[in-house]
């Protein structure tokens, strides 16, 4: 395009001490956790939908957004498989002024969702929920970058169950420097609405895209890991199997707690997760001691949360530790947890469906020991004379 502005001994843990080149490295070896209890979901039949499709700095103007089959204005029509929801922008050539029509895959910059006919998955089981097709024709535009939302319907749930999925394109110039792959890449991974079935709270997650040749049909599980980039070639279609998890709604709780007479202290804290749109990705927050804050947390995520140092040195973190509540009941290690008390840190990696469906909660807790620091007083006495003590 144009550029435009271009078991019972497993009961216990125990202490491992290995000496490596001189080095001892300690470390704990906790019991493993309970399985995870997973949890057949319906999704029904799946529809979906291209939608609010604009130009980032220009909209609709002089961009020539259309949409298939046709909806609204600002919509295509709802699909299941296998048909395929599509929406477009761009006109064929630079002397031409006028948009075609309706939406043209052959001269017109396309972007397609065909959903899966997968009708139940188990809670935390990566599934094919859809592919996406992209007829990356070179064309002209008002704006490089575009943004969209793909609306996906799972009629096994009650409603709401609408869950939108926003996405952005760089449609680079067709020439020139970084010729000339597109890109594609969902904005947010995890739904903003939380879908209910059997008393129990899931959100869908988007786990990303898995390039495929346009004729080979897409697999039930992904043949890698997925991504969320879908780089598209210039001048024809590209294909990729977009993956998903419905996921059991977990929470984590973190706890600030303080041993030892302290004052009033805040801690700062910052977080990072592998899926865009958690509620932990990219945050900062501030506890104060007994001070908690819950954020919702599903599963496949990994999450780091690290307090800031409060370049204090009466101040110790002394202890991390992350636990959850097992399948018979009882309280235990959040297994793939790792703790780094050097770096105040604590990773939930890969973070597995609940063992327990009734208590999917994770509570993570940083404790810090105040230390005060020693005082030295000095006393002036006169044991003889009349010089005063002041002198």
């Amino acid at each position: 395009m144009r550029p435009a502005g271009s078991s019972s001994r497993a009961a216990r843990g125990f202490l491992a001490l290995v000496v490596v080149c001189g080095a001892v490295v300690v470390g704990v070896v906790r019991p493993p956790a309970s399985p995870a209890s997973a949890a057949t979901v319906t999704l029904g039949v799946i529809q979906a939908q291209m939608l609010n499709h604009l130009g980032v700095d220009h909209g609709t103007t002089d961009n020539c957004i259309r949409y298939a089959p046709a909806g609204t204005a600002t919509s295509s029509a709802l699909v299941s498989s296998p048909a395929e929801a599509q929406t477009a922008h761009g006109r064929p050539g630079q002397t031409v002024s006028t948009c075609p029509g309706s939406l043209n895959t052959g001269s017109q910059s396309a972007v397609g969702f065909r959903p899966s006919a997968q009708t139940t998955v188990e809670d935390g089981q990566q599934f094919l929920i859809g592919r996406m097709v992209h007829y990356n024709n070179p064309v002209y535009a008002n704006d490089r970058y575009f943004k969209g939302t793909v609306n996906t319907v799972l009629s096994g749930f009650t409603t709401p169950n609408t869950l939108a999925f926003n996405w952005t394109l760089d449609e680079t110039p067709n020439s020139g420097g970084g010729c000339c792959n597109d890109l594609i890449t969902f904005t947010n991974q995890i739904s903003d609405t939380v879908l209910t079935q059997g008393g129990l709270r899931f959100r869908l997650v988007i786990n990303g895209f898995v390039p495929v040749a346009t004729a080979t049909t897409c697999p039930g599980t992904a043949t890698g890991s997925p991504v969320n980039e879908f780089s598209t070639v210039e001048g024809t279609q590209t294909h990729a199997c977009l993956y998903a998890t419905v996921a059991q709604v977990r929470t984590l709780t973190i706890i600030k707690t303080v041993t030892g007479a302290a004052p009033t202290k805040t801690f700062n804290y910052t977080s990072t997760s592998s899926l865009a749109g958690s509620p932990w990705s990219n945050s900062s927050f501030s506890l104060t001691a007994g001070g908690t804050v819950t954020r919702d947390l599903t599963s496949g995520n990994t999450v780091t949360v690290t307090e800031v140092d409060p370049n204090d040195d009466r101040w110790a973190l002394s202890s991390l530790n992350c636990t959850q509540i097992g399948a018979g009941g009882a309280t235990e290690q959040v297994p793939g947890a790792t703790f780094n008390v050097a770096a105040r840190q604590v990773v939930l990696n890969d973070v597995p469906p609940p063992p327990n469906l009734a208590n999917p909660d994770i509570r993570c807790t940083f404790t810090n020991a105040y230390t005060p620091k020693s005082t030295l007083t000095l006393v002036k006495r006169v044991d003889s004379g009349d010089a005063p003590p002041s002198a």
